[in-house]
């Protein structure tokens, strides 16, 4: 009774309305009742007893009532001083009687009755007020209910039942059997003589089924008798739905969280061994240049096994292809849990729309090189810098056109950008961007337009067997768009081609990016190229330098160190974390590849303890991770590693990873090949584009030295390491290994914390020569 709004409410009814203590002491009277018994404002009410009050002759009949109020616990009708008074127990929630409500209405004048105010005061009442008599026949309501009902007026609702006010499309089965379990319920009420609050439904007009919890109080007459009973229901509806919604979303997020365990796990325990079964086909794939090697110039033997090494490429080939689609399939069903889990990893950042589908294409050319399709780009340059999702975008493209190059067999795919004219409301502070990813491959049929999109979704049952696949990539695709608050639609004529249109707004980027210089040369249909397996550019190890293998899965140990042997390379192996502590302790590594699920602490642990050790060169060895948990960069950086290659790692992986730690220590630089136009155009498909590409990254290197040297100057590491990514994105297309040494050593150096001043220094001066004999390289060749 403490709440302002119910004071505010009672205050200003035309009844009296009181309560007092236990002892008697009255506590408040509304206007109505300080008006008439002479008190000039409510609050001279507080404080007073009965003996102060005009019935003070009355005065042991009125205690008397009050005790039996208190002492029983109910509500009765007495007659006092020739006025009705409901005197109500007031309970406190420890269920301790505290005092008495008293409420009147025989104080009204220039009323008919009692019964007609309470009607008047009740009918603008909020929420459903009705009452019934002994039989739970209607007697009246408030017009929030009779409006609810169906009714015109709250003075229809008297003689009607429950079974005339039950709404919606019922049948008459229901309408009896809904009837008798609330009556039930008020005649417990009645014949009890006990207030209860109690859950019932009931259908609106519309059919729509409503909650409502429900207070119902007997009504008594003077003589103490039940005579019927009131009630006032709340709809709960709303409630109840944001109950389900919360435990719903309660068992989402347990849902949620057993799904992260399972990604983590099922990528390191699956991708583990995968690493072992594909390194092993990988070291199989060598198998004819090994015995060319080891038998020398022996012409009869060579003959002699030419059939077997035929079979056993042609076995390991389509044992390798196996792997290779079973491993793309395990990705795929990986990636579709964590995202039906939420879990998207990407931060918006500033970025260039243009260049990241130069960078998707780029990627792809080969591919669309060996299919002699023409893979072009039509980009308007009105795009400008924006901010937002970058790796989504990146995930979309790269699935788009990989898709459009998979179900092509003659003629184009085309990636085209564009801004969209701005809606009225959109400021100048939004892009909206349309992006279409174009084939003129088998197209979609239109009745299967609404279900590419959804999970393990494929095309009709003719295309199976022809084009591989799990069913995942175009859902993948929805959900990052999703993720962008995006919008992707398609259309497509069979046998005719597809056009995937995606849209997105983004904000307009408020910075520089630097990244859009490099111009894609379009590629045009040549006949695909015989790649042979050649050795890795990476010259070999002179014997010095040793690195560390920590894992405890032994396969995927050997595989490891069987591509370190090939190039040249010795490694110990460790199997558990305190051993790789130990191994680094006593030994001096160049370079430590560290897994992060060990039998005895986390890799990240073990990197951790490295970063501690007294000895002030062994704790500063480079340290990459070597894990199947494909989300685990930000971690493994945190705890003092400077990289992480995903399983299985690939040849080219770890040759990237030694270019960037060992060759400085290991081998001179100048050994290395200032420009392999060999592997340069069979990476990019044909001569020409490798050559224009080529062209165009020197150019720009000598556009960004001046860049790099003001930066240098500034010691300014966060735009060193912004050009340098810069610059590597440019060169990681071609084969310039020398270059590409010189920047990732720099790029290392510069991400060092604290950084070396002289080291620093060495291999800024080392870049900076690169950069210059590359250039010079590339014009000599242009003579």
């Amino acid at each position: 009774m403490r709440e302002p709004w119910v004071k505010e409410f009672l205050s200003w009814l035309p009844g009296f309305v009181f309560w007092k203590d236990c002892d008697g002491t009255y506590l408040w009277g509304n206007v109505a009742f300080a008006s008439q018994f002479g008190f000039s404002s409510t609050e001279e009410v507080v404080g007073k007893s009965d003996k102060d009050m005009p019935w003070s002759d009355s005065l042991e009949s009125i205690k008397e009532s009050d005790r039996k109020v208190i002492s029983s616990r109910k509500t009765f009708v007495f007659e006092e001083s020739g006025i009705l008074i409901q005197k109500i127990p007031i309970i406190s929630s420890d269920n301790s009687i505290v005092g008495i409500l008293g409420i009147s209405c025989d104080g009204f004048e220039g009323k008919g009755s009692a019964v007609q105010v309470l009607e008047d005061i009740v009918a603008l009442m909020p929420g459903h007020v009705y009452w019934k008599n002994r039989n739970c026949v209607l007697q009246g309501c408030n017009d929030e209910q009779a409006k609810d009902a169906g009714l015109s007026s709250r003075h229809d609702i008297v003689g009607k039942t429950a079974y005339d006010l039950l709404w919606g499309d019922q049948s008459e089965e229901e309408k009896r059997k809904q009837a008798q379990i609330t009556d039930e319920i008020d005649h417990k009420i009645m014949d009890l003589d006990e207030p209860e609050t109690v859950e019932e439904f009931a259908f609106d007009l519309d059919g729509k089924k409503k909650h409502y919890i429900s207070r119902k109080v007997p009504i008594k007459d003077k003589e103490n008798e039940v005579i019927g009973l009131v009630g006032i229901s709340v709809d709960v509806t709303e409630e109840k739905k944001r109950d389900r919604e919360l435990i719903r979303l309660k068992t989402a997020e347990k849902s949620s969280e057993v799904k992260s365990e399972f990604i983590a796990n099922m990528s390191h325990d699956l991708r583990t061994p995968m690493t072992g079964v594909i390194g092993m086909l990988q070291e199989l794939s060598y198998l004819e240049q090994d015995i060319q090697k080891a038998l020398g110039d022996q012409p009869e033997v060579l003959e002699c096994l030419d059939d077997f090494v035929k079979k056993a490429k042609q076995n390991v080939s389509i044992a390798k292809e196996s792997a290779d689609i079973l491993l793309e399939m395990f990705n795929d069903i990986l990636e579709t849990v964590r995202l039906d889990s939420g879990q998207v990893d990407a931060e918006p950042e500033h970025f260039n729309v243009s260049f990241v589908i130069q960078r998707k294409v780029n990627l792809l050319q080969a591919t669309a090189s060996d299919k002699q399709l023409e893979l072009s780009i039509q980009i308007a340059d009105t795009i400008p810098a924006v901010f937002g999702l970058k790796r989504l975008l990146d995930r979309i493209l790269l699935n788009l056109i990989s898709n459009a190059l998979k179900f092509t067999k003659e003629g184009s795919v085309t990636v085209s950008a564009s801004c969209v004219d701005k809606s009225p409301h959109e400021s100048d502070k939004k892009a909206q961007i349309e992006i279409r990813v174009s084939d003129t491959g088998i197209g979609i049929p239109e009745d299967k337009f609404g279900e590419i999109f959804d999970n393990f979704s494929r095309l009709t049952s003719s295309y199976r067997g022809v084009y591989k696949g799990s069913g995942l990539g175009l859902y993948a695709v929805k959900r990052y768009v999703e993720a962008m608050d995006g919008e992707i639609r398609v259309e497509s004529k069979e046998g005719k081609g597809s056009t995937f249109i995606l849209n997105f707004l983004f904000d307009v980027s408020d910075q520089d990016v630097n990244d859009d210089s490099l111009e894609l040369a379009l590629l045009k249909p040549i006949q695909p190229n015989e790649k042979a397996m050649n050795p890795p550019v990476i010259a070999p190890s002179s014997g010095g330098a040793r690195i560390l293998i920590t894992e405890d899965n032994v396969s995927a140990a050997m595989v490891v160190q069987g591509m370190l042997s090939r190039l040249g390379y010795q490694a110990d192996h460790a199997k558990t974390g305190q051993e790789a502590i130990d191994f680094v302790t006593q030994n001096d590594y160049k370079l430590v590849l560290m897994d992060i699920g060990l039998p005895d602490m986390t890799g990240l642990d073990a990197a951790v303890a490295i970063r501690q050790l007294d000895h002030p060169k062994r704790r500063k060895v480079p340290i990459v991770a070597l894990t199947g948990h494909v989300d685990k960069r930000g971690v493994c950086l945190d705890a003092g590693m400077q990289d992480l290659l995903n399983k299985p790692a690939k040849l080219e992986d770890i040759e990237r990873m030694l270019m960037t730690y060992l060759v400085s220590s290991d081998k001179p630089v100048d050994e290395l090949l200032v420009l392999d136009l060999k592997e340069s155009i069979a990476a990019l498909g044909s001569e020409e584009t490798a050559r224009s590409v080529i062209k165009t990254c020197a150019d720009d290197l000598q556009d960004h030295k001046d860049e790099l040297v003001n930066a240098f100057k500034e010691r300014s590491t966060q735009k060193l390491r912004d050009i340098m990514h810069y610059m590597k994105g440019g060169v990681c297309y071609i084969k310039a290994p020398a270059l590409m040494h010189g920047l990732e050593s720099f790029h290392t150096a510069v991400k060092e914390e604290p950084q070396d001043a002289e080291t620093l220094e060495t291999r800024y001066q080392a870049l900076l020569i690169e950069i210059d004999r590359f250039v010079e390289e590339v014009n000599s060749q242009g003579k």
